[in-house]
């Protein structure tokens, strides 16, 4: 996911290079490798980094280093997400607790700060502290299952997911332009449903024999339950 996104930015920037410039000719040549993007992304990682050496595993600030950014699990068995890294958010987050002490421990990674901090949070339960914090303006949220994160009133709200007749999810483009949010048809085509319009728009059977069309891939194919099936039979 992270290789396919970095593709089409440098897709995008390609296109508005090409505008702005107003060279129609020669096109752009975008060498993109996973390896390239997932280094990339590990932005977090390499600032740690460049303050010390790490090893392989060892806890990053945003990783659960820091008392103040982390999972924790509540009295229910479920979890609360902590992040109030700034300060003036984590001191809300610990008046509101009624723990004003811990406040000075926000950057403390020591085992006896996290455990003060996890006895605090393991005290509660999930929807107990979601309840508490809703009137306080901090980045602490309960974790929620897919179920529970579709039934969301804000994820309703916004749109960007939900099911359909089949009672399959349906995911729309993340962001609204001009305040429509991009999605695709809600029907899912069956496999090679498009294959015939595809290979008619750009003429790809000429001088070709049905065998070699099928070789690569166009024409009549298997259905993917009979195939996925060969290849269990096979394991």
């Amino acid at each position: 996911m992270v290789g396919a996104r970095s593709t089409v930015s440098a897709v995008l920037a390609a296109l508005l290079a090409r505008e702005r410039s107003g060279k129609e000719g020669g096109g752009t040549w975008i060498d993109q490798a996973l390896l390239d993007a997932a280094v990339h992304a590990n932005l977090t990682g390499w600032a740690a980094e460049a303050a010390a050496p790490r090893k392989v595993g060892e806890p990053l600030p945003l990783t659960g280093a820091l008392p103040c950014y982390g999972v924790y699990p509540t009295r229910d068995g479920g979890a609360l997400a902590v992040g109030a890294l700034e300060p003036h958010f984590w001191a809300r987050f610990c008046e509101a607790a009624k723990r004003p002490d811990l406040i000075d421990a926000q950057y403390a990674a020591t085992d006896r700060a996290h455990e003060k901090v996890a006895k605090l949070i393991a005290s509660r339960t999930r929807d107990e502290w979601a309840e508490l914090l809703a009137a306080h303006d901090v980045p602490v949220e309960p974790v929620l299952s897919a179920a529970e994160t579709m039934a969301h009133p804000q994820v309703a709200a916004r749109g960007v997911l939900h099911c359909d007749a089949d009672g399959l999810p349906r995911l729309g483009f993340p962001a609204r332009i001009d305040d429509v949010r991009p999605r695709a048809p809600e029907n899912v085509p069956a496999l090679g449903a498009d294959t015939a319009a595809v290979v008619t728009e750009h003429d790809l059977t000429a001088g070709r024999s049905s065998r070699e069309l099928r070789a690569s891939g166009i024409g009549p194919r298997r259905r993917a339950g009979s195939w996925l099936r060969r290849i269990f039979r096979r394991g």
